[in-house]
């Protein structure tokens, strides 16, 4: 996460990827990636509460005749909306976020620490990477939660309360942060 992030953003961080990183699936390299991810969200929650104020507009056109018209369309606001929807459930996809997309995912292996003062080639770096792959492609996944086990984690009493969006996504990492910390 960005060191400079507002609070708004490391919430919708924390909702998005900390579920990816308990999982061990995520990288360094994947944070330029995740950053435009938090940053299409939120333009997507600001989107969408204007699509859904006001979710179809009138517009109007004068014919050759002189002859003004009127139709009803979908705002620009909704066809915005929907496009974001779509390129989101995308990106969250190729993160393994997506429940069909999460069996195909693998645990990144730790690195192996580096002896005292051996420095490792890029080679030697690679050719360890490479045969951690493999042998996690012929390794069972036994870390996957089963739906059941997701919806037993779902806090049916916060639907009662009345919080802002910021503030639920708060509680939310907050949530997650104690579990990890169990």
């Amino acid at each position: 996460m960005p060191a400079n992030y507002p609070p708004e953003k490391q919430a919708v961080w924390k909702l998005l990827f900390n579920p990816i990183q308990k999982r061990k699936t995520l990288t360094r390299a994947d944070s330029a990636a995740a950053t435009i991810i938090c940053e299409m969200w939120i333009r997507w929650q600001t989107v969408s509460a204007l699509a859904a104020d006001k979710p179809i507009e009138e517009v109007s056109w004068v014919d050759k005749n002189g002859i003004e018209h009127f139709k009803q369309v979908e705002s620009p606001a909704s066809k915005m909306a929907t496009q974001l929807e779509h390129k989101l459930l995308s990106a969250l996809a190729q993160f393994s976020a997506t429940p069909a997309s999460r069996d195909k995912t693998k645990k990144v292996k730790e690195p192996a620490p580096l002896k005292p003062g051996k420095v490792q080639t890029v080679a030697e770096r690679l050719d360890e990477e490479i045969a951690a792959l493999e042998a996690q492609e012929q390794a069972p996944d036994d870390e996957q939660q089963s739906d059941e086990e997701l919806l037993d984690k779902i806090d049916e009493c916060a639907a009662d309360e009345k919080k802002s969006e910021a503030q639920v996504l708060l509680d939310e990492a907050d949530r997650m942060l104690a579990e990890e910390a169990l």
